[in-house]
């Protein structure tokens, strides 16, 4: 509650404003992650995909980024609800995209060379 009064009154804290913010979210993601007893919880299916074509994202929002305002200033619109939708969507699209016909293909091959067995075929040889 302590984080939307301060993003929702707009209160600014001199010189260390961030630094409260990034603390106050660091402490909200940490309980979220470990106290089972929590309002809110983590563990579904869509955080669990987003989980798998993470690397994806990390890879392509920046490239998704800077097409989507370029393509938005081309047609003069600066709605920033509109700039976040897209790029979020596209993001998750793109690498959805990679992950589906790229990245497992590439995965399946690592399974015939490692040692050890990691991800999903760790998981699937442990139940």
């Amino acid at each position: 509650f302590l984080i939307a009064a301060i993003l929702i009154s707009k209160i600014v804290i001199p010189y260390i404003h961030f630094e409260v913010l990034a603390i106050l979210f660091a402490i909200m993601i940490l309980n979220l992650s470990s106290n089972a007893n929590t309002i809110f919880t983590l563990k579904n299916k869509f955080m669990s995909y987003l989980g798998r074509i993470s690397y994806g994202i990390y890879m392509y929002h920046p490239i998704v980024i800077i097409i989507v305002l370029k393509f938005l200033m081309y047609f003069k619109i600066s709605n920033v609800f509109i700039q976040y939708s897209l790029i979020i969507v596209l993001s998750v699209l793109l690498s959805s995209l990679s992950y589906n016909y790229f990245e497992k293909y590439f995965m399946k091959k690592k399974a015939k060379f490692s040692r050890v067995k990691s991800g999903e075929e760790a998981r699937s040889t442990s139940n």
